[in-house]
């Protein structure tokens, strides 16, 4: 059920992959992260903390689904330590148990699909600062949580800028219910952290003439903005997470045949009452859900960047306060308050369960995306019968596939595969602008992102 077949592997999984494989063979911490999409040539997020944490089971395995399945584990920690914050917190148990509960159902839903992605990772990120930050409140005298505060803060920057706001978030939890544990020598041993796990980037860049520093002034968008759909998406957040809804608009389709549709609608008009119910009553963590709804906005118009859902991964934990606050007031009342409460949760669970064995056939969130079916297998086999053909494959400049078959040949089958491009024979390889003598131009071939045809 974890790895479902109706997902993808593609360009940027690929990439992810291929960089964390070289984190295991080396032993060393890289100094870039991934790079900035939209850009080129694509500059990358300073720093490579999050290929360590990815590239664990490939110290031992090459399969890219073991990976994934490393992913998951560290997903599943990420719940347990969201439910011990709650826990430290002194959140009453109903609200504990139903926000954790449509938390982990939220999640499933969001990882129905088969991929290698950086975004994931926020999902173990924000409940370990979450954690920390309520160890802080906890026992301020314990100078390592600090240390290990300022280390998972680097690890969920350099994930993708968008962890800021969970870092935001655990900061303003500790400073608004014990400020004094922001003391000096902690927040010096959070800085310090920090930046020693940006000690490597910034050693590479100075080596090298900041590069990438230079690289990294064309993707900052030359002016801000916030679409209305992007408003809207970030103030319904709180429905969307906790339900089965993929865009606003699936809460009016009541003229759909099509029973994933009706799943959305039924399960996003309850989270809808279960938020409104957890704006009303009383809630002590209701603060937090709204503070991250309304900062929601303003990062979309700061960073100047289109609303994708990958970029909301960081502050789920948080969205799923507001609705778990009602539920929970709901399971703390009467039997006749606690039914409804159930019935939206073993709606949500049961529909879920559906999506997900019909996603393991063909894909029903999403039927039009052009990637569906692309996952690991397929590319496994895609790969194998190129090598088996035993001459040169046919390609073209901007061949995304040329790199993620080339990948999975080396790292998966233990062969090369070489690509006939423009007459000439040319193997794929990953190429960072700038930072090394660049093959001669005419042995090039523009790929992808950070990617070329080499050839002879």
């Amino acid at each position: 059920m974890i790895l479902i077949p109706t997902g993808h592997f593609t360009y940027d999984q690929a990439y992810f992959y291929e960089e964390s494989v070289r984190v295991a063979d080396s032993l060393r911490w890289p100094a870039y992260g991934p790079f900035v999409s939209g850009i080129q040539p694509s500059p990358l997020t300073p720093g490579g903390m999050m290929y360590v944490v990815l590239s664990v089971p490939f110290l031992v395995f090459r399969d890219p689904r073991i990976g994934v399945a490393w992913i998951h584990v560290l997903v599943a920690l990420g719940a347990w330590l969201f439910e011990r914050a709650l826990r430290k917190l002194e959140v009453a148990a109903p609200i504990r148990v139903a926000t954790l509960s449509l938390y982990v159902l939220s999640i499933a839903h969001a990882r129905a699909e088969e991929t290698f992605w950086n975004g994931d990772l926020f999902l173990f990120i924000t409940p370990m600062l979450l954690y920390l930050a309520t160890t802080l409140i906890t026992r301020p005298n314990w100078l390592w949580a600090y240390v290990a505060f300022g280390a998972t803060a680097a690890l969920s920057t350099q994930t993708h800028l968008s962890g800021g706001m969970g870092i935001m978030m655990c900061l303003a939890i500790v400073l608004l219910l014990r400020p004094r544990a922001l003391h000096v020598k902690g927040l010096a041993a959070i800085a310090l952290a920090f930046a020693a796990c940006y000690a490597p980037y910034f050693a590479h860049e100075a080596a090298n003439g900041f590069p990438n520093a230079r690289l990294l002034r064309t993707a900052v968008p030359s002016g801000s903005h916030l679409s209305r759909d992007a408003l809207v998406r970030c103030l319904v957040s709180p429905i969307m997470y906790v339900s089965h809804t993929e865009y606003p608009g699936q809460l009016l389709q009541f003229w759909s045949r099509d029973w994933v549709i009706w799943a959305a609608i039924i399960s996003g008009w309850a989270a809808a009452a279960m938020s409104v119910l957890g704006l009303v009553v009383r809630n002590p963590m209701k603060l937090w859900g709204c503070l991250v709804v309304l900062a929601l906005p303003m990062y979309f118009r700061l960073t100047g960047r289109e609303y994708y859902d990958h970029y909301v991964a960081t502050v789920i934990p948080f969205v799923c306060l507001i609705p778990g606050g009602g539920m929970g007031w709901l399971l703390s009342r009467a039997r006749r308050f606690r039914m409804p409460a159930l019935g939206y949760l073993a709606v949500y669970a049961v529909t879920g369960f559906a999506i997900l064995q019909a996603e393991l056939k063909r894909p029903v969130l999403h039927p039009v995306m052009p990637w569906n079916g692309m996952n690991v297998g397929l590319q496994l086999e895609r790969t194998q019968a190129d090598l088996d053909h035993g001459k040169p494959v046919r390609s073209r400049p901007g061949d995304d596939d040329a790199l993620i078959r080339s990948i999975l040949a080396r790292r998966v089958l233990g062969k090369e595969l070489s690509f006939k491009v423009n007459k000439r024979y040319c193997k794929a390889e990953i190429y960072l602008s700038g930072f090394a003598a660049p093959p001669p131009d005419h042995a090039t071939v523009p790929l992808g992102n950070n990617s070329v045809f080499v050839c002879d």
